[in-house]
Parts: C-alpha cells; sequence; structure tokens
C-alpha cells in the first residue's frame, strides 16, 4: 500500500541544485525516445538538463529554439529509471516548461478550461469540445474551419481526437448494487478520462467493486489532477487542482484507500505536490483486485494484448491480476513494458517524434494481429486510438477493466 510522505517542496532556488547532480553519463541518451529520433544531444535528457541549468543561471535567452528543445519532451519518464544520480528530472522539466511557456493565448485558455480546477467551468469545456468534435469531423463544410482552429492551437492539421461521451460519469445515472458487503469503502478518482471520455469503463470498474461487495465512494467534487496542465508548463493553475482534489478527500471519513483507473493520476496523487497533503493510503486498483481476491472473467482470449506503459508505473499488480484472471485452459496473453508515445490526455504536440516512437511500438508487438489492446492508463487508450483511426489499422486501444467482467 502506498502511504502518503512528507516531502518538502522543491523551490526554484534549488533547480541549480538538481542538476548539479547529473554526472554526463549519458544512460538516459539510450533511453530517451526524442534523442533516438532527433539524434541530437540538445534534444537528451543530459542535453536539456544542460539547457536548463544555463537558463536558470542566465547564461541562456529564453528563445523559442531553447523552448522548443525543452517542451520535445515526452514526459516517458524512462531516464528516471535509468539514472544512477538520480536527478530529479520531472521536477527540472515542470519548472522549466512552466518559465519558458509557449502556449497561444487561445491554447493555455482551452487547456485550463478543459483541466480546470472549477468542476463546472470543466463541464461546460468538455460539453464544447464534443459539439465541436462532431462538427468538425462529420461535416466536410467546415473543415477548413478545422483547420483553421488547429492551426490557432498549434496543432497538427491531421489531428484526430476521441469521440467524447454525450454524459459525463455522473450523469449516466446508473446505481450498481451492493453486494455481500465486506464491511470497508475505498474512494474513487476518476480524472478527467473516467468521467467525461469513457463514463462506462468507470461504470464498470464501480459494478465489479460493488458486486464483490466492496462500498465505492465517489465524490462530486474532484477535478483534474492536473497532469495536462502539468505538461504544458500552465503550473500555477494546476495547484488549484491540487488543493480542491486534497480538500475533497481530506474530507471524507471512513474510507481504506483511494483508488484510481488512471495509472498516470495515480502516479500524480503519489508525487510530491500530492503526497504532502492528502491523508489517505493511495493503491492501484490492480493491488485492490488482487489483495480482495476480486474475482474477474476476461472479455477476449487471443486477441487481445495488455500494455502498461514505463510512465504509468510498476507492472507486478497487474501480471499478478492477469495470471489470476486467465485460468490454466487458457493462453495467458502478453503483457508490454514499452513506452507507446503517449503523453497526458489530449495532448498533440511533437506529434512527429511520437508517430515514430508508437510506430515502432506498433511494429515491434506486431499490433495487426490483434483486434484490442488494453492499457492501465487513459493517456494511452487516448493516443493509441488516435494514432489507430490515422493509419486505418483495424485494433483498437480500452481500458483494462474494459478488458473484465464479472
Amino acid at each position: 500500500m502506498r502511504t502518503p510522505k512528507t516531502v518538502p517542496p522543491v523551490k526554484r532556488t534549488d533547480i541549480t541544485d538538481i542538476t548539479e547532480k547529473c554526472t554526463n553519463c549519458g544512460n538516459c541518451r539510450v533511453i530517451c525516445p526524442d534523442f533516438k529520433y532527433k539524434k541530437e544531444e540538445s534534444h537528451s535528457t543530459r542535453g536539456r538538463i544542460s539547457l536548463i541549468k544555463g537558463l536558470y543561471l542566465n547564461e541562456l535567452n529564453n528563445t523559442k529554439l531553447l523552448s522548443d528543445k525543452i517542451f520535445s519532451c515526452l514526459n516517458c519518464g524512462q531516464c528516471s529509471k535509468y539514472c544512477p544520480a538520480d536527478v530529479d528530472y520531472k521536477t527540472l522539466i515542470k519548472l522549466s516548461k512552466s518559465r519558458l511557456s509557449r502556449n497561444s493565448y487561445i491554447k493555455r485558455f482551452v487547456l485550463s478550461g478543459l483541466f480546470s480546477s472549477d468542476k463546472t467551468r470543466s463541464e461546460f469545456f468538455f460539453k464544447c469540445l464534443r459539439k465541436a468534435l462532431v462538427l468538425f469531423y462529420s461535416k466536410p463544410a467546415v473543415r477548413f474551419f478545422r483547420y483553421g482552429l488547429l492551426k490557432l492551437l498549434r496543432l497538427p492539421g491531421d489531428s484526430v481526437f476521441p469521440q467524447i461521451s454525450e454524459k459525463d460519469f455522473f450523469s449516466l445515472g446508473i446505481r450498481n448494487k451492493l453486494s455481500s458487503y465486506k464491511g470497508f469503502r475505498i474512494a474513487l478518482f476518476t480524472g478527467c478520462g473516467g468521467k467525461y471520455l469513457y463514463p462506462e469503463t468507470t461504470d464498470r470498474f464501480v459494478r465489479i467493486l460493488r458486486h464483490s461487495g466492496i462500498q465505492v465512494i465517489i465524490p462530486k467534487n474532484q477535478v483534474c489532477c492536473g497532469n495536462p496542465l502539468e505538461n504544458a508548463g500552465i503550473l500555477k493553475q494546476s495547484s488549484g487542482n491540487i488543493k480542491i482534489n486534497t480538500a475533497c478527500y481530506n474530507s471524507l471519513k471512513d474510507i481504506r484507500c483511494i483508488v484510481s483507473l488512471c495509472g498516470r493520476a495515480m502516479n500524480s496523487l503519489t508525487g510530491r505536490r500530492y503526497s504532502e497533503k492528502i491523508r489517505l493510503p493511495l493503491k492501484s486498483w490492480a493491488e485492490l483486485f488482487f489483495e480482495e481476491n476480486i474475482r474477474i472473467k476476461p472479455l477476449y482470449k487471443s486477441s487481445v494484448i495488455f500494455h502498461l506503459c514505463p510512465k504509468c508505473g510498476s507492472a507486478d499488480h497487474y501480471i499478478k491480476l492477469l495470471n489470476t484472471a486467465y485460468t490454466e485452459d487458457d493462453k495467458k496473453p502478453e503483457m508490454i513494458t514499452e513506452f507507446c508515445g503517449s503523453t497526458e490526455l489530449m495532448d498533440r504536440s511533437n506529434m512527429a517524434v511520437r508517430d515514430s516512437v508508437t510506430g515502432a511500438f506498433f511494429l515491434n508487438n506486431s499490433l495487426e494481429n490483434y483486434t484490442h489492446i488494453a492499457c492501465v492508463s487513459f493517456e494511452c487508450v487516448e493516443h493509441l486510438n488516435s494514432f489507430f483511426i490515422r493509419k486505418n489499422a483495424n485494433i483498437r486501444a480500452l481500458h483494462f477493466i474494459d478488458a473484465f467482467d464479472l
């Protein structure tokens, strides 16, 4: 079980101390997808650390070229696992993106609205986005305006976005029955993916838990975890999300733990900015399933492959879950742990690099032989489906939970 730790916040004045820890060993170059694509030192983790150090020491100017190199980072997190000096690269890149924020006013306005700390505002923006996507993708006559809007938002002209559900999770009106109560309750963090994009997935998860005797509390006041804002360098607004979510979950009583359906969101909740504030333990949903012996049946036997991105956390609990769900008579599905190219929800930046990563991911794992790929995070589901649609591939991504049922 993950328990919150008291960690002192990193100040901007500490940035140069963090960069000094880098030993220039070059391990990060081996794993960095941006360096593999660009083959330039300044597009490696080590290179970006040197640029960040020069920026904070005022040895380099805040230029578009410098900004492009910093924002080329895909936040995959693989370099941190291979760093022998344990450099806090996540903090470095986050604060540097905030200082160099290159988002246009329109893009910043849209991102701050979609992932706002104001629940009502966020709901309004998602409703508007839903209507805009229906209009722009269903009517050929308005394609010109779609390309114009994408250009204003500095997005690739061939960008594809998911179909947003007509109702968010709280509007579905489904009340799953609690049976054989086990005597404890958990709190669910839905995230934007579970609330707006894939509410049926969240409902399936709640139905499985309540059928297994576990009461699930889903606070309506929760908001986006803040990851999409941090990825775009909008740190001030993301702090508001942290404040709202912390107050929301700390007000709950008699709760065993907080669970999230999104691996990326869970990493955020257990991270420095949240963990020093949230008093409740946090646990991955797969860990909860395994500990409580929750029985689920696979919906796909041989046509599915399972995926856990390096940025989503440890694969141990998910592998145990698969071994439990698939009986000896079943063919055990493959679990792949390569980086698929996803960053944050609905992010369309650095598409050339990400298409290169996802294309290699598709070929290396022979995904053309499968009908579905089940992912741990909503970010991976959304990113992979946008890639599959653009490339006319027959495979589709779905959440881990959607590959199982009671």
